[in-house]
């Protein structure tokens, strides 16, 4: 199992993706540690918005994608600022396997949780 951490400097709901069939898709494991719900969008090579994760507080959220490459918008959903909230970057997921996103901000305890 692979682990991907993004901190955010700021506080951002259940997932909508188009889940793959294939055993060959990519599982991912969106695990909120904080105390504020999170959007990720992920964008897939041709701009096109391939799926859509709402991650509530404290939650976890599976998620089923196809493989591939990707660009990752997060938005911590706290009332805060946008250019605060929201951070971009590029991920890239290889069939069959499985990752672990943990979802932090500086305002998560060292003994935040989810299930």
């Amino acid at each position: 199992m692979t682990t991907l951490a993004f901190l955010s400097g700021c506080a951002t709901p259940t997932p909508t993706p188009a889940t793959p069939t294939s055993s060959n898709s990519t599982h991912l494991d969106l695990v909120n540690l904080s105390p504020c719900a999170w959007r990720i969008v992920f964008t897939d090579a041709a701009d096109r918005e391939a799926y859509l994760a709402h991650v509530p507080a404290n939650a976890t959220v599976t998620l089923a994608l196809a493989p591939g490459d990707y660009t990752l918008t997060q938005t911590a959903l706290a009332n805060l600022p946008l250019s605060v909230s929201t951070r971009q970057f590029p991920a890239s997921f290889a069939p069959g396997e499985t990752y672990r996103w943990p979802l932090v901000t500086l305002l998560t305890g060292t003994a935040g949780s989810a299930p």
